[in-house]
């Protein structure tokens, strides 16, 4: 099998699983059939995932505590977060404290990737939907105000991009569900983040950035 189809099957049952505890089987059918179908248009952008990976050996006593550095690999959260840059995450963050809009959290992404780092833009009980601009490319929508990245930009997602989400706006009515949570990367065009592979459970959730 291709790399890139080996890792779409990823997606698509990590997708799959993710579905399943929230959604019905026919939801779940129509979202793992949209991940399929975008492999081949998502492929160039595989590598633009952000990966975890343990930072060097001088902050070795700080892996035994809750307060981990790690290095980024990959440039989804571009501009905020750049590639090789180290950043210091809080491991037990939300053990008890909620998840809030606009935190940059650690979290488990597909197989293929392991852990990753998203921005939070949507929690349970905010209201989400779609606003198609002229050129056919669609502004996501949040309580009402347009999701922007770190500097500021509107998130401009293609027909192909707005998929996944729709389905999640169609079956919750708009509404983000208890224990679920939409995340981004920082490129405006979409990453390997909720347009790929949809809400994420609160479980999937494991830390948050203290330093940029």
């Amino acid at each position: 099998m291709p790399i890139v189809a080996s890792k779409m099957a990823h997606i698509a049952g990590y997708m799959w699983y993710n579905l399943q505890t929230r959604t019905g089987l026919l939801i779940a059918a129509l979202v793992l059939v949209l991940a399929l179908a975008l492999g081949s248009a998502l492929s160039i952008n595989h590598r633009s995932a952000l990966s975890l990976t343990a930072a060097a050996t001088s902050h070795a006593s700080q892996e035994s505590t809750n307060i981990r550095v790690f290095t980024i690999t990959g440039n989804s959260m571009d501009p905020l977060l750049k590639n090789g840059q180290t950043i210091t995450v809080q491991m037990d963050a939300y053990a008890s404290a909620p998840v809030n809009r606009g935190d940059i959290v650690v979290m488990d992404g597909p197989a293929v990737y392991g852990r990753i780092v998203k921005a939070v833009k949507a929690i349970p009980g905010d209201t989400f939907a779609f606003a198609k601009q002229p050129d056919g490319a669609s502004q996501l929508i949040v309580n009402s105000a347009v999701v922007k990245n770190s500097i500021g930009e509107p998130y401009r997602l293609s027909p192909a991009r707005t998929g996944v989400i729709g389905l999640y706006i169609q079956e919750y009515h708009g509404v983000i569900p208890d224990n679920a949570y939409l995340v981004l990367g920082d490129k405006i065009g979409g990453t390997e983040d909720s347009t790929v592979f949809g809400l994420i459970d609160a479980g999937r959730i494991k830390g948050k950035i203290l330093t940029e």
